[in-house]
């Protein structure tokens, strides 16, 4: 964060503001303004073309649009954010991850920069010791977890819920959401950083196409189109990894799913009439009796044995909760600005884990390097930030092809020639591309396939007319404006 704030700051055309919040927000045809207020210098309005509402799973914007999220609350969780020196404790490397089981404390620690850490753990209820009493209660907790002579800081300390949840509308008027702003997963996966940048990716050449007037205002509405399909399977995956981990924890008589229903429960009656210290107890007394079969684990008995080997057992399973590479790569837009193909299935679910690259329409273009100016460099690098790129091994076959296409979509259309920085790739090049030797591959400005073809220049330049004209007559300004310098 530190790094990215820097750059933010280095940023001329950037007004980075910290330390502020907001607390209004009001629309109209030709923007949004919204009021802001500083921590030491009162309020401030600022007014923009356009709002996009990337704070948090708690976002103001969405509240003050008056968007819904949709979806159930998995669990509530309590956190505490603090700083020590775990050396002496964990394992080295320090693991990312590290599941607390003892019959004081059940969570998960999470490491963070440098000596910071994160201690999270489940509650049932509001009136439980660790809501009710914060900081003094991580005082006294985090010591069981860490050891009693290690010195730690208490930085900041919380709770919130876990959910999966969509907005209802990604986009009104002029203001779009993105992030944990539109979409909140369980963190069982590390898909709500992943999805975010996957959101502003879709959305900012877009905008600056609105903005730099080479579209109209309906091509935003291919945002949510294409993102929401897209993010409900990252939900979908992460709830599943979520109930999945209870594989390993049914062993100790702790589940997530025994968890959800034990929070139901405290929400409804008759639970839920008791006195609020009554029910504080009696949820953390329940708690202390399902934490109660871990103290087998330090054992040596022969039943305690069996109890970890159980356990360990299960770990390999859950390799899908930390290796996703084939959603986080493999995910495709089916709606929007892409051209389906139906004469072959394609080659996208393969499956969460391993990543299949395609040239699918709808999907991310593959990694390649490819030779520019002698320079090798990454494909993607060179894809147009503003026009759809159309590549090819063919350049003679395709810069012939779009002498022949009508100007006006030849100004949509940016001719890139594959060529790999050795000759020996240029098979492999070839075979990843899915397109033969002649044929094409148009890019977005994004990096998503839109269409493709097998067919040589010549023989399928009618069919990148109607294809161009599809992706564009939607939202195209008039032809004079949609040339750009």
């Amino acid at each position: 964060m530190p790094v990215l704030w820097r750059w933010i700051e280095s940023e001329s055309l950037i007004t980075f503001v910290k330390g502020a919040g907001l607390i209004s927000l009001n629309q109209d045809e030709g923007g949004a303004t919204v009021g802001v207020k500083h921590a030491h210098s009162g309020t401030t309005a600022y007014r923009a073309d356009w709002l996009i509402g990337a704070d948090g799973a708690n976002s103001s914007v969405r509240e003050m649009l008056g968007v819904s999220m949709e979806g159930p609350v998995l669990a509530h969780m309590a956190s505490v954010f603090f700083s020590a020196d775990l050396d002496s404790v964990l394992a080295k490397p320090r693991p990312l991850l590290s599941w607390i089981y003892n019959p004081d404390f059940c969570g998960v620690l999470i490491k963070h920069f440098d000596d910071h850490y994160i201690l999270m753990s489940p509650f049932i209820t509001q009136e439980q010791e660790m809501v009710r009493l914060g900081a003094s209660y991580w005082s006294r907790m985090i010591p069981k977890v860490i050891g009693a002579d290690v010195p730690f800081q208490i930085r900041t300390q919380g709770n919130w819920s876990m959910a999966t949840q969509l907005a209802q509308v990604f986009r009104k008027g002029r203001v779009m959401l993105v992030g944990d702003a539109a979409h909140r997963f369980p963190h069982t996966g590390g898909f709500g950083l992943n999805s975010g940048v996957q959101d502003a990716q879709n959305l900012a050449w877009k905008l600056a196409a609105v903005q730099e007037s080479r579209a109209t205002e309906s091509l935003l509405d291919s945002y949510e189109a294409e993102r929401k399909p897209v993010v409900a399977l990252f939900a979908e995956q992460s709830v599943s990894n979520h109930f999945k981990l209870d594989e390993v924890t049914n062993h100790l008589n702790i589940t997530n799913r025994g968890l959800m229903s034990a929070t139901k429960a405290f929400e409804t009656a008759p639970i839920k009439w008791l006195p609020s210290k009554l029910k504080g107890r009696f949820a953390d007394a329940l708690m202390k009796l399902a934490f109660s079969k871990t103290r087998q684990l330090t054992e040596t008995s022969a039943r305690a044995h069996e109890l970890r080997s159980r356990i360990a057992q299960a770990v390999p399973g859950q390799l899908e909760h930390f290796l996703s590479t084939g959603l986080e790569f493999g995910y495709a837009y089916s709606g929007g600005l892409v051209i389906p193909e139906r004469s072959m299935q394609p080659k996208v679910g393969a499956g969460v884990v391993d990543y299949q690259p395609t040239t699918w329409p709808g999907c991310r273009l593959p990694h390649a390097l490819i030779s520019r100016g002698g320079v090798e460099i990454p494909l993607l690098y060179v894809i147009d930030k503003r026009k759809f790129s159309l590549i090819t091994h063919d350049d003679v076959g395709w810069a012939q092809a779009l002498l022949c296409l009508p100007l006006p979509y030849v100004s949509e259309l940016v001719l890139i020639v594959a060529v790999p920085s050795k000759a020996e790739d240029r098979a492999e090049l070839v075979s990843l591309f899915e397109v033969g030797e002649h044929g094409a591959i148009l890019v977005r400005p994004d990096g998503h396939v839109a269409w493709r073809t097998t067919l040589p220049g010549m023989n399928a330049v009618g069919d990148l007319e109607q294809v161009v004209r599809k992706l564009t007559v939607s939202y195209r300004r008039k032809i004079a404006s949609a040339v750009v310098a």
